[in-house]
């Protein structure tokens, strides 16, 4: 295999990816290898993904896992720095499942006019616009599975952000039978 040397760095290099921000990512899996169409793949990246967003106190709204492609809506803290989260959280499942990712990823910082609600939507309807699924409840590797119950059973746009609002990635805050049997 032949060395290719790093190109300069995607991220802008006037903001310092930290703090109180809302960020949509995308991680590729290395050649796009549909590597998320094995439910225990995706469940082990699951539970990494949970232990890097408590370790560096940033919050997932919104993830889901298509075949060869991860989408994550990222909130940070205060002190939450969105490039160490991304970096630990893609060094813990590379070393579980070697290879896994492409080099860097995909960020988009969001702006004040952007809803957090209509990015979690998007990341939700992702296997339905590819389909994998007829509605965002049918694909079972997307979450947090509360926020998506209460977003697609409301029409109303307050109860949909309420929904949103529960951050239900926070470990041990759920007991075993709330947990959808595809997480475990």
């Amino acid at each position: 295999m032949r060395f290719t040397p790093r190109r300069s760095s995607p991220r802008l290099p006037s903001f310092d990816y930290v703090g109180e921000h809302s960020y949509h990512l995308v991680f590729n899996t290395r050649r796009r290898c549909p590597r998320f169409s094995d439910a225990s793949i995706a469940t082990t990246c699951l539970h990494l993904l949970e232990a890097s967003s408590a370790r560096y106190g940033v919050q997932i709204p919104a993830y889901c896992f298509m075949p060869d492609h991860l989408h994550l809506l990222v909130v940070g803290a205060d002190s939450a720095p969105l490039y160490r989260f991304a970096q630990h959280f893609k060094q813990a499942t590379g070393y579980r499942h070697q290879g896994l990712w492409q080099r860097s990823f995909y960020d988009h910082i969001l702006r004040s006019e952007e809803a957090e609600e209509a990015v979690a939507f998007y990341i939700w309807e992702n296997p339905v616009r590819a389909g994998l699924a007829d509605t965002i409840l049918d694909y079972p590797h997307s979450g947090p599975r509360e926020s998506m119950l209460g977003y697609s059973v409301s029409e109303h746009p307050q109860d949909r952000a309420k929904a949103l609002s529960l951050h239900s990635l926070t470990v041990g805050s759920q007991s075993l039978q709330e947990v959808p049997a595809w997480k475990h």
